[in-house]
Formats: structure tokens, sequence, C-alpha cells
């Protein structure tokens, strides 16, 4: 059998949001500050001229990876890249390495794996699954951080964007699962993680690790089959269709694509179905 994973929110916390995005901003709006020429270097009317918030910056990298979203340009998930053109946009020069920003911070508590998680993956590994990783970041972004958390040895293989020019919930980023028939995959996202894996014919499980307390006792089926769970995962659904940045929404929606197997708030609760 296969068992496929997302990283990010599943298996472990990454830095981004609370230590690599921040120390990108703060870098961005110093080195404008350190211009002579401020009022000219930006080209934004409504920011005042002592100079962009580290909030406007990041919406200006925001912006950025949603317009490379409705592209289905894979490269959305390239900060580098999307931090270079920042810079741009500002007018000024920035060598910023988001790479080494991430393997600076690859220490707790900037980073950390689920317990939960390392404890399936173990047990997992000793009935000889084939395991995989299927994430949006890039590799240069997500090894230093799975090998800090001694995770990147439970991987036969880590597929990225950047490998295979495709992001979930591509089909193309499903590539590197030869055997279809035999499949689960694991995430967070009803869009990337359950619809993307389900219509190619992975059994799915939803990890909602903050489960309303109506849901708690049910089982991981019955939390999918009752009405509670039909309404949480309609609320999901909605959040994110609400989100205009997925060219793929021009798609018609199977529904019944979009609902997984089974809703876990453990990763452990998986091992009485992955047999």
């Amino acid at each position: 059998m296969i068992v496929s994973f997302d990283l990010d929110g599943v298996l472990m916390e990454n830095p981004f949001i609370d230590h690599v995005f921040p120390a990108i901003t703060a870098r961005l709006q110093e080195l404008w500050k350190s211009r002579t020429d401020q009022r000219a270097a930006f080209r934004k009317e409504t920011v005042e001229a002592s100079g962009p918030t580290e909030e406007e910056i990041w919406d200006i990298i925001l912006n950025k990876h949603q317009a490379k979203l409705k592209a289905a340009n894979y490269r959305a998930y390239d900060w580098d890249l999307i931090t270079k053109e920042t810079a741009e946009t500002l007018g000024i020069e920035a060598e910023i390495e988001v790479a080494e920003l991430v393997k600076k911070n690859c220490t707790p508590p900037a980073i950390k794996s689920y317990r939960d998680g390392r404890d399936l993956l173990c047990w997992l590994r000793k009935k000889d699954f084939l395991l995989l990783a299927i994430t949006n970041g890039f590799a240069k972004y997500q090894e230093p951080v799975l090998k800090a958390l001694a995770l990147d040895k439970c991987f036969k293989t880590i597929i990225t964007p950047d490998r295979l020019k495709a992001f979930k919930p591509e089909a193309k980023i499903f590539a590197g699962v030869k055997n279809k028939s035999d499949w689960w995959h694991i995430g967070d996202s009803l869009f990337m993680d359950v619809w993307g894996a389900s219509r190619l014919g992975a059994e799915t499980a939803l990890v909602k690790r903050d489960l309303p307390e109506s849901l708690t006792s049910m089982s991981p089926e019955e939390r999918v089959s009752s009405s509670e769970g039909q309404k949480l995962l309609n609320r999901l659904a909605t959040k994110e269709a609400a989100r205009q940045d997925f060219q793929f929404k021009k798609e018609k929606l199977n529904p019944e694509e979009m609902r997984p197997k089974l809703i876990v708030d453990n990763l452990k609760q998986l091992k009485k179905f992955l047999v």
C-alpha cells in the first residue's frame, strides 16, 4: 500500500509564518529606508512618504503569490523569486536567500513535528508501506526542516513543485504515485489534498486537529457521514472555494470528490484503516 502525506499542518510546522516571512518583510523595509530616493523608489500611491510598512510589503508578496496561483504557475511557491520581484516593485536591490533563512530557523520552537505523526510514520515503516511526501513547498525549503526533525528518512520520495513543475491539486503533482489502486492520501485541505487525490483514485483522510467538541466522540467514518460532520465539511469547502486564486475553480467540482473517507484529529486514528 502507498500512503502519501501533506507535510505542513499534518506532520510538521515550518518556520515560514512566524519567522521567515517576518524576516523577509523586515529586511525589505530596512533596505527601502536606506535609500535616499525613497519617494521615487516605491510605486504605490496609498503609502505615505515615510515608506511602506511591513504589512504593506507582505501584501505585495501575497499578491504576487496569488497572481501566480491564478496562472497555475508552480513558482507561486518559489519564495526566493517572489521576494526578488517584491524588491523590484519597491525599487530596491535585495539579495535575500530564503532557503538560508529557513535553515537558520530550523530549530525548535520555530519548527516542530507532531508526535502523533511521528508515531504513525514509525508504525507504517515497520509494516513496510511505501511512504511519500507530497507538498507544495519547494524542496529547498522543506528538506532542511524534514532533516532537522529527523523525518527525511521516513519517505521513499519527497514530491515538490520545483521537481514536477506542478502543484497540488494538479494531477501531475501526484504523478509519483504509480499504483493508484492501493493508495491513501493524508492532508489538511479539502481542495488541495482531498479533491486533488480523490479524483485520481486515492482514499483520503482529512486532518482537522481542532475538531468541534460535537465530533470528537465519533469515529473517523461517523464524522464524515454525521450531520455535524457534513456541516463542517460544507463550511470548509465554502471557505476554500471563496478563494479567488485558483484557475481550477473553472473546473466542475464533484461534491463527492470533496468528501474524505475519514476525518481525524489525531493521526493515530488512521492505524485501523491503513491495513
